[in-house]
Parts: structure tokens; C-alpha cells; sequence
């Protein structure tokens, strides 16, 4: 079925907490791949981001680029509600609004995929990664989640996967096409060093830092544990907050609150983490669970040092040995962590120019890719 009109193509975004407010990965996809489509000088796309009402809020300042919709719509606060309530009234508006294209981002929210299509909308789904892995989730959690992602996999125009690997895993799984388009990487312009070091209590490259949302995949706490082993004036610094209160945040926070080496800043603007990813020694992501983190990549941007986990989805980055650790593995965490924190002259990771790695990563190849699925399902 055709496009009963010509023009830019219109696309509602769905999935997602909020664009310009809210902190995390798809968040950050969304906003990335919205104002690049928006801004393209051949054929600009026209976006409706439809976001949950209470992280609509906590935009603040941001600018919002023109051609990009914002749509607040109600969501509930628990956190097994959340997503699925939010993205069925999301289709329901979107049944009204007509868009060309109805792109629906992780596997929750596609769970709504077969509603979209009982109201005749042309849907495309990205799977950012199997979070059904992640530890906050029950069994009614983790099997909702693996619906979401057969239905993800049946029943929309068009699948996109995040993660290198995936694309085969799923298609072997579903016997159904899935086209690999990382994460696009973008370097928000950084806000001032100068103000940012003096905000947290840093000095310029003599901290490691882990940019995540306070969650147990995360595994801020193993790193916690083990940067209190390692013998350093060096300071770790934990960059992200909480979306819900939990046990683990609390453990967590009691855990930092005995070493005065680690700062704790809480969820922070975009242009504040390049500015503490820029002026630091290194970067750590020791999570249990990732699809492709796109704070790995502006920190390789910037030619930092990395330690990330050894889990499939990382490992198919193809990194040298030496950046892998065992995230469940404390002794090797304080081993790879005393690696950053060394002399840089005589450090055994090596030298730090990443650019044949994140030159795939560039915005301007994902938003193409991306625009080439659209018009294949809309002409």
C-alpha cells in the first residue's frame, strides 16, 4: 500500500521515555537518529516523538529541532505498567494521527505491534537488545518480554536490530529478516570543563568514569567494590541516576558513601557527560547485560582508554583482549581498573585511536540506512 500524499515522511517514534529529558540508551538512539532524519537537506523527515508525560518535564532548556513533534501522553508510575500502558495509548494516537511510518523502539513496547497493525499502520520495530536478561525482571516480566519480542519478530514491515550478532541470532531464531543498523554515535558539544570539574570535585584526566542508569545489569556495584581494592588517588565517577526508586540503588549509594575517592552525579544533561567523558583517564562498563552502549562509543570518540564487559554482544566488537573483563569477577574488575588508573606512558592497554572503530558508528550512515527502511515499506 502506497502513501496517499508526497512530501517528507511522516514518522511517529514510540517506546521511549522522553527525547530531550530522560536519560538512557534508546532515549539517546531516538534523539540522535530524530534530529538527523528531521535535517536532512534532500528529504527531511517530519518526527512526532510520542514520550511519557512526566519525563516530557524534565526537558528543561532543551532545544528542540524544528520538524521534530513533541507529544506528551499519560503513562503510569509503576514500572511493570509503564511501557506497555503508554505505548497501547501511543498506537491508539497514532490510529488518529495517520503517520506514513509508526516506528516502534524496543521489545516491551512491541508488544503493541499487533494492535498497530489491526489499525492498519505501516511498523517498523527496533530491538535494542533482549532485556528479558536484565535482573530487575520477573517471570511474568521475562515472559512478557519474549512476547513482545516474538511479536516483534511476526509481525511488523520491518525488523532493525542494534547489536552486531543479533541480526543472525534472531533470524535463525524467527526465520524472519532482521537488518543490523548500530546505534548512532553523536558527540553533544561539551559543556564547560572548566565549570563541570569544579561542579564535581575532579581533576582533568585523574578519574575513571562509568556513564549507565542505576540498575543491577549495570553492575555499578561489583566496580564500586572493586575500585575500594585498588590503591589510587584516582576518583571513579558514577554518571547516571535512577528512574524508580530500588533496593539496589540504595545498596548502591551505601556502598559509595565509604569511599570519598567516588563521586556520584546523579542523571545529568547530555553536554555534562561529554564534558566529564572528555576530560577523563579512562572509561569502565563492567555490565552484565548490553545491547550497543553509546556512551562506549563517545568515549572511544574521544580516544579514551575502555574496560567493558566479556558478553556477546561487546566481545563482537572485536576490541583488543585487553579492554574485556569478567563483569561477575571482582579480582579482575580491580585488575583491569589499576590498568586505567597508571601512568599512561607505561600503561599495558596501549594506545587509544579508535577511529576505524566508530567510523561505522556515524550518524549520518545510521539515519541513511534507517530512511532506506522507511521507503521500502512505504512506495
Amino acid at each position: 500500500m502506497g502513501r496517499k500524499s508526497e512530501g517528507p515522511i511522516r514518522v511517529a517514534m514510540l517506546g521511549l521515555r522522553g527525547a530531550f529529558g530522560a536519560q538512557g540508551g534508546v532515549e539517546t538512539h531516538v534523539r540522535a537518529l530524530a534530529t538527523f532524519l528531521a535535517a536532512m537537506p534532500d528529504e527531511p523527515c517530519s518526527i512526532e516523538i510520542i514520550e511519557r508525560s512526566r519525563f516530557a518535564s524534565e526537558r528543561g532548556s532543551a532545544m528542540v529541532p524544528s520538524r521534530i513533534r513533541l507529544t506528551p501522553l499519560w503513562s503510569p508510575r509503576q514500572a511493570t505498567a509503564e511501557a506497555i500502558v503508554h505505548t497501547a495509548l501511543g498506537v491508539m494516537y497514532s490510529a488518529f494521527r495517520r503517520p506514513d511510518i509508526l516506528h516502534i523502539h524496543g521489545i516491551g513496547p512491541s508488544l503493541m505491534v499487533p494492535l498497530a497493525k489491526l489499525f492498519r499502520l505501516r511498523v517498523v520495530v527496533t530491538h535494542h537488545g533482549q532485556d528479558y536478561n536484565r535482573a530487575k525482571w520477573s517471570g511474568m516480566g521475562r515472559l512478557a518480554l519474549r512476547m513482545g519480542e516474538f511479536c516483534a519478530a511476526y509481525f511488523p514491515d520491518a525488523r532493525i536490530v542494534i547489536a552486531p550478532g543479533l541480526d543472525e541470532e534472531l533470524k535463525a531464531r524467527f526465520r524472519r529478516d532482521f537488518e543490523y543498523i548500530p546505534n548512532p554515535m553523536t558527540v553533544v558539544a561539551p559543556a564547560d570543563p572548566v565549570e563541570t570539574l569544579k561542579r564535581f570535585g575532579l581533576e582533568k584526566g585523574r578519574y575513571i568514569v562509568n556513564v549507565a542508569r542505576v540498575v543491577p545489569e549495570k553492575n555499578q556495584l561489583n566496580l564500586v567494590k572493586a575500585f575500594a581494592a585498588v590503591d589510587t588517588p584516582w576518583r571513579l565517577v558514577l554518571v547516571g541516576g535512577e528512574d524508580h526508586s530500588s533496593d539496589y540503588g540504595r545498596m548502591l549509594r551505601s556502598a559509595v558513601k565509604k569511599d570519598d575517592r567516588i563521586v556520584m552525579t546523579g542523571a545529568v544533561g547530555p553536554d555534562v557527560v561529554s564534558s566529564i567523558l572528555s576530560c577523563s583517564g579512562g572509561f569502565v562498563l563492567p555490565s552484565t547485560h548490553e545491547g550497543l552502549p553509546l556512551s562506549l562509543l563517545e568515549a572511544m570518540w574521544y580516544n579514551k582508554p575502555v574496560v567493558v564487559s566479556n558478553i556477546p554482544t561487546l566481545l563482537r566488537l572485536n576490541l583488543p583482549a585487553y579492554c574485556y573483563v569478567d563483569p561477575e569477577n571482582i579480582e579482575n574488575i580491580v585488575e583491569k581498573v589499576g590498568q586505567l588508573v597508571i601512568d599512561r606512558g607505561e600503561s599495558s592497554m596501549g594506545n587509544f585511536d579508535w577511529s576505524e572503530y566508530v567510523d561505522d558508528y556515524a550518524i549520518e550512515a545510521v539515519g541513511a540506512r534507517t530512511l532506506s527502511v522507511y521507503r521500502s515499506i512505504v512506495t
